[in-house]
């Protein structure tokens, strides 16, 4: 009889033993677990970005209202392109315009290998005597968004509405091509017709939502030691319809990066995915 008590005590004692083990380790797991209010999980997209010495201005966590835009449907380009002299133009299937001249156009601006950037002044020039000249550009003075590429010598010229929102996907664009001397040599046109506003109208993300997702995928992270220099809201073509194409907005990030080479990225502004259309790449 003492033998069974002494083997009952002995199960009873393995038993809770047993038991307050598996209790201190539970305990110890939930000590050593990630708290959620802990820094690692509350770092901030600022915070991130200077970890790695990425430079900004603060981003916004407004979202704003925007129109969506649409253009007509049109054949422009290919209706009046027997206006063009002194070159040798042609017209794919996509409506594109390529065109060069029979000899290099002097711009009269000044570029020089060590231009960077064109001044309102110097582009105002070539609108007046250059864009302007029907002779040479089909509408070539209805694309007032210019940029300057010097590692290309290219001028990237863009349609806009009515209030300055810009098309940047290349579907509405003028790219003049200049030679070794900064002289104009070719061109290449798209052209839309009656861009305007429809009155439909989005909330986009916030700028700052827009970074965060950039930077959390590996092929789009703005790299260490860049600096963002603009964030711009600029549109992309988002559907084609039989007679008419809609445009949405996207957040343009534009960086130059810690070799000098300058690059912009798009993120769609309502549904937050990664765009690759027609982008920017210069030094």
């Amino acid at each position: 009889m003492d033998f069974k008590r002494i083997q009952i005590l002995l199960v009873c004692f393995f038993v809770i033993f047993n038991l307050y083990l598996v209790y201190t380790i539970s305990e110890g797991v939930s000590g050593i677990s990630v708290n959620p209010g802990s820094t690692a999980d509350t770092i901030t997209i600022e915070e991130e970005l200077n970890n790695r010495g990425v430079t900004f201005e603060n981003f916004s966590d407004d979202r704003p209202e925007v129109n969506l835009l649409k253009s007509d449907q049109n054949n422009y380009l290919a209706e009046n392109i027997s206006q063009l002299t002194e070159q040798n133009a042609s017209i794919d299937s996509q409506r594109v315009l390529t065109s060069t001249f029979n000899q290099p156009i002097e711009l009269g601006i000044g570029i020089t290998q060590e231009t960077t950037v064109i001044t309102p002044e110097q582009f105002a020039y070539l609108q007046e005597n250059l864009l302007s000249d029907a002779s040479l550009f089909i509408q070539g003075a209805s694309y007032p968004n210019y940029v300057y590429i010097p590692s290309e010598r290219v001028i990237v010229l863009r349609m806009t509405d009515g209030d300055g929102n810009r098309i940047i996907d290349g579907t509405a664009e003028l790219t003049l091509q200049l030679n070794e001397d900064y002289m104009l040599t070719s061109y290449v046109q798209t052209y839309q017709a009656n861009i305007s506003q429809l009155s439909t109208t989005i909330e986009m993300i916030s700028e700052k939502t827009a970074v965060e997702i950039l930077d959390r995928r590996v092929e789009t992270l703005i790299p260490d030691d860049a600096q963002i220099l603009a964030t711009n809201i600029s549109y992309y073509s988002s559907s084609i319809l039989n007679d008419m194409n809609v445009y949405s907005p996207a957040w343009e990030f534009i960086y130059v990066e810690e070799s000098g080479t300058t690059r912009s990225l798009l993120v769609d502004g309502q549904r937050g995915t990664v765009l690759n259309r027609n982008t920017l790449t210069y030094n």
